[in-house]
């Protein structure tokens, strides 16, 4: 019972139910664990898509950058892969 509905119960409390409520509760707690089974997927869903959507935000805001530093005539913006590093000298020289 415990692999499949998540829960233990000792068998004195069991003793005390008939066949008949023990097999509704079995199916109940089986259903409520499948419930939260989903839940916890559609969490992981929104997670990814949160996480994607601020890679996305951080990509725009540091192109923004690099072509706000190009329009001012910067000599030096380094764009590196994934981890996107930017090195903008403040002074011309």
């Amino acid at each position: 019972m415990a692999a499949t509905t998540g829960k233990t119960y000792p068998t004195h409390l069991l003793r005390r139910y008939s066949r008949v409520e023990i097999a509704y509760v079995y199916q109940l707690a089986g259903l409520e664990r499948r419930q939260r089974l989903r839940l916890a997927e559609e969490l992981a869903r929104v997670r990814r898509r949160l996480a994607q959507r601020d890679a996305a935000l951080v990509h725009l805001v540091l192109e923004n950058m690099r072509l706000a530093v190009h329009a001012e005539g910067a000599t030096s913006l380094d764009v590196c892969g994934s981890t996107e590093s930017i090195d903008v000298p403040l002074h011309r020289g």
